[in-house]
């Protein structure tokens, strides 16, 4: 568990995560911070190879911009569309924000995806907030069960493609 007293941010590519390439799950991230920016850059679960599940992220913050992506995933397809591995489950999302929750940009947002025959995991936003703009996306989503997805807000705003 990561718990920050001032803002969180990570761009330029970089990431935070858990993998695993195995029979074992990858491990949780949790992020308690005031403030967290993603700017072209990822916090991620996932597995990659065999039958692990992805951990879960547990995303605690007053306000989020996530002009990146948050995934809790199992599988990886190969750049021909063949499906290279991962049986296992996607991992639960789980963003609870006092204030707003923005995401904007093609591909950027929320997601729990498998690429095998797991089943993808649920995703819950719980924000005063929700803003979903220029293709963001909030999905839980694969080639096994979807996964649900639970929005808790008191204001949801899409807009070009979002």
């Amino acid at each position: 568990a990561i718990t920050v007293t001032e803002a969180v941010t990570v761009e330029g590519g970089s990431r935070l995560f858990t993998n695993t390439f195995g029979a074992g799950d990858a491990g949780a991230l949790t992020l308690t911070a005031p403030e967290l920016v993603l700017d072209r850059s990822f916090l991620q679960t996932r597995t990659l190879f065999g039958s692990g599940s992805a951990g879960d992220i547990r995303l605690n913050v007053d306000n989020a911009t996530l002009n990146g992506r948050i995934s809790a995933s199992s599988g990886l397809i190969g750049p021909d569309g063949t499906i290279l591995g991962g049986d296992g489950a996607g991992g639960s999302i789980r963003l609870t924000a006092t204030g707003t929750v923005r995401s904007a940009g093609f591909s950027n947002g929320l997601y729990s995806q498998v690429f095998g025959s797991g089943a993808a995991g649920a995703i819950t936003v719980q924000a005063d907030k929700l803003a979903l703009a220029d293709g963001a996306q909030i999905d839980a989503s694969g080639f096994g069960p979807a996964g649900d997805i639970t929005l808790r807000l008191g204001e949801l705003s899409l807009s070009g493609g979002g």
